[in-house]
């Protein structure tokens, strides 16, 4: 199974996942979409080769790790996916299911660095029949994926009517596939950090006064920082550039970001060179919004806290606003994206 392989089990769990964006963005294809929902977060799942294909041997043993996410307001379920062979992570497949409304059908495409494919759905819900092709340097590949829901957190899947080129190959094995995350994580984490990652400048204004007369209240300052997805992006670090606008002040805040299981929230901590500490909780969403707390703390200083709300007004902005106590209403800070 090679690449090939890589290729051909991201293919067949298309079927299988995918984070909500938010309830109030669900689209006209969405209904048609709708039977694959229960699928949503990330999943892993080990086999047996069954036959020789490329650079896998029959008889190895295959990690698959499968994700799985809407896209463009609900119009597609896309998902990426990788394979880990004898320790080595074979590339990644990225695929696209959408309805089309000419022929009224539900349709997968695949990409890979092998080739491309297409399937058609044949059946979804909880049992899932995908007749599918591909192109690619082996020569072409068919087969049918047969999908199996056995509890909210397991399902089975099979490869079965194989053929590359005009050779039939074994069945693939029956592979029982565990979800990695919880329904709630993987919907709500997966939309922040996908909506979160990549590079950030930031502006604002202090809502208070500091310890000195260059951080008065409404003084201007900017931020620089880098989301960066690790740990399977199951987290997030980076770190916050801070600086005063024509001053010469900075300081500087390594951060982490990541799924909280105790309390089910989004946690974000960052710890402030001056001596700061700033907590975000988030714990819900509506369309492009995200609901949590805010709590700062400072040295000598009571904390700042209150309900915040982050959201993202398109996928190159997004700012966080104080929504109760003494800041109400006021904008914590605005940010842009950094191509």
């Amino acid at each position: 199974m090679t690449r090939t392989a890589a290729f051909l089990t991201g293919v067949v769990f298309l079927a299988f996942s995918a984070a909500a964006l938010g309830e109030d963005t669900k689209s006209p294809a969405y209904e048609h979409l709708k039977p694959l929902q229960w699928q949503i977060g990330d999943w892993v799942g080990e086999y047996t080769a069954a036959f020789d294909l490329g650079g896998v041997k029959k008889g190895d043993v295959v990690t698959s790790h499968v994700s799985f996410r809407w896209m463009l307001d609900r119009n597609v379920l896309v998902v990426d996916s990788y394979q880990v062979v004898a320790g080595k992570r074979i590339p990644n497949t990225h695929e696209i299911a959408s309805w089309d409304p000419e022929s009224k059908k539900l349709i997968v495409r695949f990409y890979t660095t092998q080739g491309t494919g297409c399937g058609e759905y044949a059946q979804i819900g909880d049992k899932i029949v995908l007749p599918w092709s591909a192109d690619l340097d082996e020569g072409k590949l068919k087969g049918t994926s047969y999908l199996e829901k056995l509890d909210a957190d397991t399902y089975r899947w099979q490869g079965r009517e194989v053929a590359l080129g005009d050779k039939k190959l074994p069945d693939w094995p029956l592979i029982t596939m565990k979800r990695k995350t919880g329904a709630a994580a993987g919907e709500l984490w997966t939309n922040f950090r996908d909506a979160a990652k990549g590079k950030w400048k930031g502006t604002g204004k202090l809502l208070r006064d500091g310890e000195v007369p260059e951080l008065a209240k409404g003084t201007k300052f900017e931020i620089d920082f880098l989301f960066e997805p690790v740990a399977d992006e199951m987290a997030m670090t980076g770190r916050f550039d801070f600086r005063i606008s024509g001053k010469d002040i900075t300081a500087t805040a390594p951060f982490l970001a990541g799924w909280d299981p105790q309390t089910e929230q989004i946690a974000i901590r960052n710890f402030w060179s001056i001596g700061g500490l700033e907590e975000v909780f988030l714990s819900s969403q509506k369309g492009k919004q995200f609901f949590g707390t805010y709590t700062g703390k400072s040295p000598g200083s009571p904390p700042l806290k209150g309900r915040i709300r982050w959201q993202f007004h398109d996928a190159d902005s997004y700012d966080l606003t104080f929504l109760d106590g003494p800041y109400k209403g006021q904008v914590l800070s605005s940010w842009k994206r950094v191509r």
